[in-house]
């Protein structure tokens, strides 16, 4: 075969392998990158719903993290707001503050009254309970006693106060009759 020849029938066939790999391409390569492109968006979208929902998880964690307190929170809550008419706490702590003043208790009467309803349901219902006390000591016990009242973690309005002087005593003690009331949430 003559160089010439030679030439012709390479470039030929380097035609028809060019030829070839254009079919192979079309046919074969074309038709799996499309799918491949496809994959890579679903791909795509599943990191996205991934990174969302991890986002979301460490979210729920952080707020759950905020909220293990609650019980403690709870509890604090009950102490300034009852979540039920407690007359034992409400008495004991008319009484020891009422000790630690330097008053003399003679006399403590309760009664629960009536629960007020609540005008929507965002709001429960907020009971109270009422306590009559005689007291006799120093007028310098009492200003303290009113003002523990005052400053007392449970919520506690005053709204009666009566005094009277005693006819044989000493002259610095008095004789005292006070009204006060608490709130508790009703169910």
């Amino acid at each position: 075969m003559k160089t010439s020849s030679k030439r012709i029938s390479f470039t030929l066939l380097a035609i028809v392998f060019l030829m070839a790999a254009i079919v192979v391409y079309s046919s074969l390569i074309r038709s799996t990158y499309s799918k491949v492109k496809s994959l890579r968006g679903e791909l795509a979208s599943k990191q996205e719903s991934l990174a969302h929902y991890q986002n979301t998880i460490k979210k729920v964690e952080n707020f759950l993290s905020q909220f293990q307190n609650a019980q403690e929170v709870q509890k604090q809550v009950s102490l300034i707001l009852p979540a039920h008419p407690n007359g034992g706490y409400f008495t004991n702590q008319l009484t020891e503050l009422a000790r630690i003043d330097g008053l003399d208790v003679q006399a403590l009467a309760t009664k629960i009254k009536p629960v007020i309803p609540a005008k929507s349901g965002a709001v429960s219902s907020v009971g109270s309970m009422s306590a009559d006390m005689k007291l006799s000591g120093s007028y310098a016990g009492f200003k303290a006693f009113l003002r523990q009242l005052e400053n007392n973690m449970l919520i506690i309005d005053i709204s009666e106060i009566r005094v009277e002087r005693p006819q044989n005593q000493t002259p610095d003690a008095l004789n005292y009759t006070i009204t006060v009331q608490s709130y508790y949430q009703a169910k």
